[in-house]
C-alpha cells in the first residue's frame, strides 16, 4: 500500500512523524552529501517502487523561540500503484522549481508550505503530537486532512517533459536542468525508467557524487547548488557506472551459475551414471579385460589376419583336416564355431564374407561403447601430441599403454573400439 508521512514539530514538541514513521530511514544514506535541515529532493526507483523525500518546506508557524518551523514529506509508492503519480509529480515540480528560484536556494515562503500550514493547523500538530499514544487514536481526521492535501496539489499545473536518457548533474539554479530533472522524476515515478533524480545541498563536483554514481542502476540526474550547465559524466565515471550495472546482476548470475551446477550435477549422475567411470576404474576394467582376453586367447583360436589367410590356406596334404572340412577343402579358415562352421563350408572361395562374419570375427571393445562423444584416432592422437600410428600401437598394448596415453591426456579418461586397424575413441568422463 502506497503511503504519505509528514514529518514537523509542535509549538514545544520537537519534530517526529505524525502517527509513524517509514522504515527503514532510506534517505539516510544521503547524509555525508546534505543536510536534511535544508532543502532535500531524493527522487528514486531502484526495484519498481518509487520513493521520495522532500525536505525543509518551510512552514508560517514558529516553536516557542521564534524558529520557523519545517515539513518533511515522504512518500513511497508501491509497486504497480499509480494512483499518486500525479500528486508526486505535481508535489515534486513545485518545490524544485521554488528551491531553485530562491536565493540560497533556501526557499522563505512556499506554496506548498502554506498549503501544508492550512490544512495542518497549529492547534492540529500540537494536539496531534501531544496525545501520548497516537496510533491508537483515530487517524480518519488525520487521513481526511492528507487526501485534502492531495486533492489541492493536484490542482497545480502539470509540468511538460521531454524525456531525455542523458546521465549528467548540474546546478539547481538552471531552468533547462530543472526542467530535464523533473523529466526524469516523471519517468521514475510512472515506473517507466529506474535511476535516481537528486538535489544535494552540499555536494558541489562530480568529484563529491561519486559513491552514488558507482551504485545507481538507470538514469542519473544530480542537481548541486549553482548555475552550471549540465555536465555530462566522465568517461571514467561512465565506466563506474556501467561496471555497477553489471554488480546488480550479480545475484542473477549467481542464482543462475548454481541452477545450472545442479542441473549438470544431476544430469551426470542420472543420465550417464551407468557408462561413466572414474580414470582409476577404467584402467581396473581394461586390466580385467586384457586379462580375460589373454586367457582366453589360449584356450581359443582367434581370427587370423588377411595377410596370414593366405598362408593358412596352403597347408599340406599330409597334415589331419577337421572333419568338417571335407565338404570345403578350399574354403577360407573360420572361426571353429560348429553352430556356424557347416554353413560357412559351403561357401565358395570367390563368395563375399557375410556381413555378420566381420562383426562376429571382431574383437570386443574393452569398454562397452555408448552414445556418446567419439572421437577418431586422428582427433585423439592430435590431442596427444602422437602419431597415429603411435597410438596404434600404445593402445593395442593394452592395459600397460592405456595407462601411458591416458596419463598424457590428464584432463580425461578415454573409452577405445578396435576395428580392424583403425579406432574410434568414446569420452569417458571429461
Amino acid at each position: 500500500m502506497s503511503q504519505i508521512f509528514i514529518q514537523t514539530r509542535g509549538t514545544s514538541i520537537d519534530y517526529k512523524f505524525l502517527i509513524k514513521s517509514p522504515s527503514p530511514t532510506w534517505w539516510r544514506d544521503y547524509r555525508d552529501l546534505t543536510s536534511f535541515e535544508d532543502p532535500t529532493l531524493i527522487i528514486e526507483n531502484i526495484d519498481g517502487s518509487p520513493r521520495i523525500y522532500l525536505s525543509a518546506i518551510p512552514s508560517e508557524r514558529k516553536d516557542r523561540v521564534n524558529t520557523r518551523i519545517r515539513y518533511t514529506l515522504v512518500v513511497e509508492i508501491e509497486k504497480d500503484d499509480h494512483t499518486l503519480d500525479d500528486f508526486v509529480l505535481k508535489l515534486v515540480s513545485t518545490w524544485v522549481n521554488e528551491v531553485g528560484q530562491s536565493s540560497k536556494y533556501k526557499p522563505i515562503n512556499s506554496k506548498i508550505g502554506n498549503m501544508l500550514d492550512k490544512h495542518f493547523s497549529e492547534e492540529f500538530v500540537d494536539g496531534f503530537l501531544g496525545l501520548k499514544y497516537p496510533e491508537n487514536q483515530n487517524i480518519d481526521e488525520l487521513n481526511d486532512k492528507l487526501k485534502n492535501f492531495q486533492q489541492e496539489i493536484s490542482k497545480l499545473t502539470k509540468p511538460e517533459t521531454i524525456y531525455d536518457n542523458a546521465s549528467w548533474w548540474g546546478g539547481i539554479g538552471n531552468e533547462k536542468n530543472r526542467q530535464d530533472w523533473i523529466a526524469l522524476v516523471d519517468k521514475l515515478v510512472s515506473n517507466k525508467s529506474y535511476g535516481k533524480a537528486l538535489f544535494l545541498n552540499l555536494a558541489a563536483e562530480e568529484n563529491d557524487i561519486q559513491d552514488i554514481l558507482r551504485d545507481t542502476t538507470g538514469q542519473i540526474i544530480c542537481l548541486i547548488n549553482g548555475n552550471s550547465d549540465q555536465q555530462q559524466f566522465s568517461v571514467i565515471e561512465k565506466i563506474k557506472i556501467f561496471i555497477s550495472k553489471l554488480k546488480h546482476l550479480k545475484s542473477f548470475v549467481v542464482i543462475s551459475v548454481c541452477i545450472l551446477f545442479v542441473f549438470l550435477i544431476t544430469f551426470n549422475l542420472i543420465g550417464f551414471s551407468g557408462n561413466r567411470l572414474s580414470e582409476s576404474k577404467v584402467i581396473q576394467y581394461v586390466a580385467k579385460s586384457c586379462k580375460e582376453e589373454k586367457t582366453s586367447a589360449n584356450s581359443t583360436p582367434t581370427l587370423p589376419k588377411p595377410e596370414t589367410q593366405s598362408t593358412a590356406s596352403k597347408t599340406t596334404p599330409n597334415s589331419p583336416k577337421p572333419e568338417t572340412q571335407s565338404t570345403a577343402a578350399n574354403s577360407t579358415p573360420s572361426l571353429p564355431k560348429p553352430e556356424t562352421q557347416s554353413t560357412a563350408s559351403k561357401t565358395t572361395p570367390n563368395s563375399p564374407k557375410p556381413e555378420t562374419q566381420s562383426t562376429s570375427n571382431s574383437p570386443k571393445p574393452a569398454i562397452p561403447v555408448t552414445k556418446e562423444e567419439i572421437v577418431t584416432t586422428e582427433e585423439l592422437a592430435e590431442k596427444l601430441n602422437v602419431s597415429k600410428d603411435e597410438l596404434l600401437s600404445e593402445v593395442k598394448k593394452c592395459h600397460e599403454s592405456f595407462k601411458t596415453w591416458s596419463k598424457k591426456f590428464e584432463k580425461g579418461t578415454w573409452d577405445f573400439k578396435i576395428n580392424g586397424s583403425q579406432l574410434t575413441f568414446k569420452k569417458v568422463n571429461f
